[in-house]
């Protein structure tokens, strides 16, 4: 008989500063700035010296955020953020 192997997907507990970034979309500038206005979770201690975020917070901080009004820049030749225009 074969063996059958399990897939097992393992999700972080805590993550550090580049995966906060990833995650939100947002500059380590602004993530910082955010924190010292007390508008973004801080980070945990995970060690003396190391400090990560834990993603359900995170997760939790996004869902809280308001609902904006603003729509992203339209991707493409024409509208966009890095469109040119017609000449």
């Amino acid at each position: 008989m074969g063996k059958t192997q399990a897939i097992v997907s393992i999700e972080p507990i805590m993550v550090d500063m580049g995966a906060v970034v990833l995650l939100t979309g947002l500059s380590r500038s602004t993530i910082e700035s955010l924190i010292r206005k007390n508008d973004f979770p801080r980070p945990r201690a995970a060690s003396n010296r190391t400090s990560r975020w834990i993603p359900d917070e995170i997760k939790q901080w996004a869902a809280s955020r308001p609902i904006s009004d603003h729509l992203p820049p339209e991707n493409g030749a024409e509208g966009g953020r890095n469109s040119k225009g017609k000449s």
